[in-house]
């Protein structure tokens, strides 16, 4: 009939969504644990070249943004 079709394409357009959105959170999961690895090596080398403390700090911020972003989602 003509609902069960409607019904169907909707569930499977719902499928479709959420299957992207699964593979988007992975992807930016990854990238928060890579971030978070480059900060812990960051720390433990105790550089003393500013323009790295620079980045170094900038990757922090943004790494603690995400992480307050992913947590506040959840």
């Amino acid at each position: 009939s003509f609902a069960s079709n409607q019904l169907a394409t909707r569930i499977q357009d719902k499928q479709q969504l959420l299957g992207g959105l699964h593979e988007k959170v992975e992807i930016i999961k990854r990238e928060l644990e890579l971030m978070q690895v480059f900060l812990r090596v960051g720390d433990a080398q105790e550089d003393t070249d500013p323009r790295q403390a620079t980045a170094l700090g900038r990757t922090s911020r943004l790494g603690r943004t995400s992480r307050e972003s992913r947590d506040h989602q959840r």
